[in-house]
């Protein structure tokens, strides 16, 4: 299994983070604007960070130039945007 690793990296991943439910949890009253970014790492060139704070959700994308370029990254974008419009 750890050949098929080292040769086939995953393509994207994806880290949430729910604020609120760690704020709440830890006895605090108002949960704060919170803003977050994830590094990409050697097997995952892309990084979706999710995260909801204060009744709103947060989403940014890390990426490696080298791995996708800015037009690219903005098709994925749109495509995220249209999944999430959808659950509404």
């Amino acid at each position: 299994m750890s050949a098929y690793a080292k040769s086939y990296p995953v393509g994207a991943g994806i880290s949430s983070l729910n604020v609120d439910a760690l704020w709440g949890a830890a006895g605090g009253d108002r949960t704060p604007l919170y803003v977050r970014g994830v590094p990409t790492g050697p097997t995952s060139p892309l990084a979706l960070a999710i995260t909801t704070a204060n009744g709103a959700l947060c989403a940014g994308l890390s990426y490696r130039t080298a791995a996708f370029t800015a037009e690219e990254i903005t098709r994925i974008e749109g495509d995220i945007r249209r999944r999430i419009d959808a659950l509404a």
